[in-house]
């Protein structure tokens, strides 16, 4: 399975989120927040929105990065796994790879819920639940195409990073700022259904 892929996002800034004329009918409870000013390594300040981009993409690049294992430490990571019993029979193992059916998305959509916020794609669940009856079976043959063939597409996995406030919104260092990932509906209703298998 291939891993989602981000677009970063800072707050303040044109957001293609809520683009679709559906979702920019609701309006905001909060007004949005926004990063004007971050702190460089030197301790020196930039408003420049193209550097400020950089500086958030560095430290979460180096915070988030996979770190390299020693041999012993894989070696290691082995052992104990090799102590852990298998639970999935085959039976249960045939059950899983089973082809999945127009039923079971429907029952995750439905699940979802109708509001969240929609990933890079603006379409949410509301708009997969509003037309399943045009959308449903198409959905369950590209998804099982998806595990016949091994691969995703590309625009299912991508996500917006979206920047909320630790602790203070007028925070100026990258570190009092979380990210969270706005994934696209679509992968989070075979996420959701792959979940509800096991």
């Amino acid at each position: 399975m291939q891993t989602s892929t981000t677009v970063i996002q800072l707050p303040g800034k044109k957001s293609r989120i809520g683009l679709t004329k559906f979702f920019s009918q609701f309006k905001l409870k909060y007004k949005p927040l926004s990063i004007k000013t971050l702190k460089r390594l030197d301790g020196s300040y930039t408003t420049d929105d193209s550097e400020m981009r950089d500086i958030a993409t560095t430290y979460y690049h180096q915070l988030l990065s996979t770190k390299s294992f020693s041999e012993e430490d894989i070696n290691k990571r082995q052992r104990v796994l090799e102590t852990v019993q298998q639970k999935v029979n085959h039976a249960m193992a045939s059950q899983l790879l089973q082809p999945f059916t127009d039923t079971e998305f429907w029952i995750t959509s439905k699940s979802l819920g109708k509001y969240v916020c929609p990933g890079k794609d603006a379409i949410g669940v509301v708009f997969y639940l509003h037309y399943w009856d045009l959308l449903g079976s198409t959905l369950t043959k590209a998804v099982n195409l998806i595990f016949s063939t091994g691969h995703m597409p590309d625009e299912w996995t991508e996500g917006i990073i979206y920047m909320i406030p630790k602790i203070d919104a007028r925070c100026d260092e990258i570190s009092k700022w979380r990210p969270i990932t706005l994934l696209n509906d679509i992968y989070k209703i075979v996420a959701k259904t792959i979940a509800n298998r096991m």
